[in-house]
């Protein structure tokens, strides 16, 4: 069962699920946990390239090619920074904290699309049991193996 995908809205690979939640921080860190800064002294920051783009060609009609400026005033994003999940709206106060809130409900979603199997008799009901237990017990061993991108991050190494 692979839960995770991506839900930011610019995302170059949407709907391609990720074969763990590790992997899928490490998505959204290197891919959409970032800002834009106008490189040349506003003191404005913006939460996509897009804004960014449309504050210089807006504020600043002398900037021959506003891409260029765009791309030198992408950072990361600190990852302390206070963000929403969007699939609840809940404030998350750090990167780890939207993985663990994104990625729960991407799991709790995923388990609740597995078909329920009915079966004539107590065995079938308890081998079904068994075999949701066992899923459920593979995505939160994935989860637990996160809190090394969390190690990772809280680190500063991105590998």
């Amino acid at each position: 069962m692979r839960p995770y995908i991506c839900l930011s809205p610019d995302c170059r690979t949407p709907g391609d699920d990720c074969p763990g939640r590790h992997k899928w921080t490490g998505h959204i860190l290197y891919n959409h946990w970032k800002i834009w800064k106008f490189p040349l002294g506003c003191g404005k920051t913006y939460e996509s390239a897009e804004e960014a783009k449309d504050h210089i060609l807006s504020t600043h009609p002398e900037v021959s090619d506003p891409v260029i400026l765009v791309n030198m005033g992408e950072s990361p994003k600190p990852t302390t920074v206070v963000s929403f999940c969007p699939l609840c709206n809940e404030q998350v106060s750090s990167l780890r904290e939207y993985a663990r809130d994104v990625g729960r409900h991407q799991k709790d979603l995923a388990l609740f699309a597995l078909p329920k199997i009915q079966g004539d008799n107590n065995s079938e009901n308890m081998e079904v049991e068994h075999a949701t237990q066992r899923r459920e017990n593979a995505v939160d061993r994935d989860d637990e193996s996160s809190d090394d991108v969390s190690k990772e991050l809280n680190s500063g190494r991105h590998d």
